[in-house]
């Protein structure tokens, strides 16, 4: 599972402190520091998890062969208003690896980048697949007083391929920790101040989402498998900020509802 932390003012170090605690010293990849991130495998305790968890936002994400390929280039676009606020980049293992162990990438870029090149050795060492690696990205603005997390979207392509332009639509992918009947989602379209604009979208059934053509709608959600939420059907067309807030009803349990999450949405 993700951990996410406030990060404003705190550019020491980009590790995630949890992991740090459950890595194994024998492990010959260990989540660490290396260089300019921190990357690698722990022992992930054995907790339950939220009804629903967003693991990733993307306006594209490319195929790659971790054996054939060398680096994923990584860009983003932040808001305008976050410069003084630092950037966190993580990519993590959305399920166990077949060894038991959890992958993490976390990386904190220097101010003002907009892309980096993450390298595949690790991921392709511990024997990471394509749909089992989410990414996401995340910022602080100052709002008032508070500081407000707001999530930033990447584009994800070959490295060697880096100026090939990719189709894809954007989404958050979501991933059930229990199995759902039905999942929901309410969509604001917020100022720059964070305020609610207009509400855009209340409670839309996901299954009733269009999809594209070559992806099956989802009609279930089993715990532990990601789905997507393609953004546009769902009225997340223009660059701006938007307030997205899931709920579910369970299978054996009572309805749930997430607090929202902050998308800053904008083609990197």
């Amino acid at each position: 599972m993700v951990f996410f932390c406030s990060l404003y003012g705190q550019q020491q170090s980009p590790c995630d402190p949890k992991p740090l605690l459950l890595i194994n010293p024998n492990d010959p990849a260990p989540y660490k520091l290396r260089g300019d991130r921190c990357e690698g495998v722990y022992d992930p305790q054995r907790s339950g998890g939220p009804a629903l968890t967003v693991s990733s936002y993307i306006t594209a994400f490319d195929t790659y062969d971790a054996e054939a390929d060398n680096a994923l280039r990584v860009r983003w676009r932040a808001p305008a208003n976050s410069a003084s606020s630092p950037l966190h980049v993580r990519g993590y293992s959305i399920a166990t690896l077949p060894s038991g162990r959890q992958y993490q990438m976390d990386l904190q870029p220097s101010v003002g980048a907009s892309h980096f090149d993450l390298p595949l050795q690790i991921i392709r060492d511990v024997k990471l697949q394509r749909p089992n690696l989410a990414m996401i990205a995340w910022t602080s603005l100052k709002v008032g007083p508070s500081l407000r997390e707001v999530y930033v979207p990447l584009e994800i392509t070959r490295a060697s391929h880096a100026n090939t332009s990719i189709e894809e639509l954007p989404q958050i992918t979501i991933v059930p920790g229990r199995p759902l009947d039905e999942v929901y989602v309410t969509v604001e379209l917020l100022g720059d101040d964070l305020r609610t604009v207009r509400t855009l979208v209340t409670k839309q059934k996901v299954r009733d989402i269009k999809y594209p053509a070559k992806l099956p709608r989802p009609f279930s959600f089993p715990a532990n498998i990601p789905r997507p939420i393609f953004l546009p059907p769902i009225g997340v067309t223009g660059p701006g900020f938007y307030s997205i807030t899931l709920s579910a009803d369970e299978t054996d349990g009572p309805p749930v509802t997430n607090d929202p999450v902050i998308l800053y949405y904008a083609r990197p």
